[in-house]
């Protein structure tokens, strides 16, 4: 039996569930532990929080549900880095960014931001770029024009190629918070609303796994 063969025999009796998934990096405040059905394997999630993987500020377990959303477990998976809770002291971007970095991923969703620029924050996008990974990343909720030069990373990182998503409302409109500007490409409706306690959250967070839902779905 020659090498060809053994490769087909190996495709054939290896239906997709056993194939290599494609995985999406969350960076945010964690997750359900009891939420299994979409994560890669829990041993790739991991805390910088010192707290634990329990998302008790409601924002990264809503992303995940937003990007799973009718997605075949068999083909994508999911997996969550804590660098943010408002329960801890402790946050650390650039170490999740770096860990990040070291995972074999498709899809980056960073729905968060901030006014300073770091050198090593954009290396490691960068970096990530260089593997071909799409990187997602929150417009932010300042009701600012981001225009080059502009001073709101990572969306302001001018020299890289991210899906930088704004926040529009049901009518397509773009919201009174959402930064906007030619550094905003896409545009996802910003609101989810969760039964299990009535509220409606909202703001360009929530845009941004819809933009990539939508990427992997391929939905216009």
């Amino acid at each position: 039996m020659n090498i060809k063969t053994l490769l087909v025999l190996s495709l054939v009796a290896c239906p997709i569930y056993c194939q290599e998934k494609i995985r999406i990096a969350i960076i945010d405040t964690g997750i359900n532990p009891y939420y299994t059905k979409y994560r890669c394997d829990p041993n790739l999630d991991k805390d910088f929080t010192g707290t634990s993987m329990q998302d008790n500020d409601m924002h990264g377990q809503l992303i995940n549900n937003i990007i799973t959303k009718d997605l075949d477990a068999n083909k994508y998976c999911v997996i969550n880095i804590k660098f943010y809770t408002k329960y801890s002291r402790k946050q650390d971007s650039l170490s999740a960014l770096e860990y990040a970095s070291t995972l074999k991923i498709s899809y980056l969703n960073l729905s968060w931001g901030g006014d300073k620029y770091g050198q090593k924050e954009h290396d490691l996008l960068e970096a990530m770029l260089d593997k071909n990974v799409k990187i997602y990343v929150a417009a932010g909720n300042e009701s600012k024009r981001l225009e080059k030069g502009c001073n709101y990373y990572p969306p302001c990182y001018n020299d890289l190629t991210l899906f930088v998503v704004g926040s529009v409302d049901e009518n397509h409109r773009v919201t009174s918070k959402s930064n906007y500007g030619s550094v905003v490409k896409f545009w996802e409706v910003g609101q989810y609303f969760v039964n299990s306690d009535g509220k409606i959250y909202s703001g360009t967070s929530f845009s941004v796994p819809r933009a990539i839902w939508r990427s992997i779905n391929h939905v216009r």
